[in-house]
């Protein structure tokens, strides 16, 4: 018998964000929290400093070329609730 329950998914992303979502959320975390350190971030994904200045930077060219990852940028700081 087959379970009929499916749980709600979200949209897949398309633009550059689809190659390394963790790229985006480093990206995403260092510039709505500037305060914190790259260290600092990169703890939260156990990940070093430098790796966080390597998805930072692959996220800011990927933007320079994709609208797309404009936009779903924009749409997850809705979905957080820190634009309109």
């Amino acid at each position: 018998m087959k379970s009929t329950n499916t749980a709600p998914t979200a949209a897949p992303l398309t633009g550059a964000s689809s190659q390394n979502p963790r790229q985006l959320a480093m990206f995403l975390c260092r510039n709505l929290l500037p305060e914190k350190s790259l260290t600092e971030i990169g703890h939260h994904f156990h990940r070093d400093h430098t790796t966080v200045l390597y998805a930072i930077e692959q996220i800011a060219k990927a933007i320079a070329d994709d609208l797309t990852l404009i936009q779903e940028i924009a749409e997850i700081k809705v979905l957080l609730g820190l634009e309109r």
